[in-house]
């Protein structure tokens, strides 16, 4: 007897590695035939919002191609949506001074950074870069690829450049706004 909603679970939670008809039998009491067979009608379900695709010999669910823009929207939101003040500052800092550590950063804002640094960590904006080669070798600190995907730069030679002079103020506070706005 087939075991579609076994199946499906074991299929969902496989993820982006998929499963072979060979690991899906050794869970169900079915055949390999079968499982192919139910495979294929699977794959020709046009009712889901997402569906069921081979690789080589590895099976995975993945989302319908008229849905991607949208799935991925959700995605890149769940990942950078409400930053802090806090750690929109020290994204920043670090975006423009990487690689840098943690006391660095604190010596910019004035005020400690480890709670908005973890955050940044934990979202993988930020990443572990080496360790300074001084005593008590900290840490150095720097933005992911992910950071990049999210800000859309194809490099961190495309971030914007800071003003340098006091009256290109009015510049600097426009640009925090938009960095702002892109990770709220």
């Amino acid at each position: 007897m087939l075991d579609e909603a076994l199946i499906e679970s074991l299929l969902y939670v496989r993820g982006e590695e998929g499963i072979t008809l060979k690991q899906l039998n050794q869970f169900t009491t079915c055949t390999e035939e079968q499982l192919e067979q139910w495979m294929l009608e699977l794959a020709k379900d046009d009712k889901r919002g997402i569906q069921l695709k081979k690789y080589g010999n590895r099976y995975k669910f993945v989302t319908k191609k008229q849905f991607s823009e949208q799935v991925e929207q959700l995605a890149t939101d769940r990942t950078v949506s409400s930053l802090s003040q806090a750690a929109l500052e020290v994204l920043a800092i670090i975006a423009y001074k990487q690689p840098i550590t943690r006391v660095e950063v604190d010596d910019i804002r004035g005020v400690s950074s480890d709670g908005p640094l973890q955050r940044l960590i934990q979202r993988e904006l930020v990443g572990e870069q080496g360790r300074l080669d001084q005593i008590g070798r900290p840490i150095l600190y720097g933005t992911t690829d992910l950071f990049l995907e999210q800000f859309g730069l194809e490099s961190l030679e495309k971030l914007p450049p800071l003003p340098t002079r006091e009256d290109d103020r009015e510049e600097t506070d426009l640009f925090m706004s938009q960095f702002k706005e892109a990770f709220s």
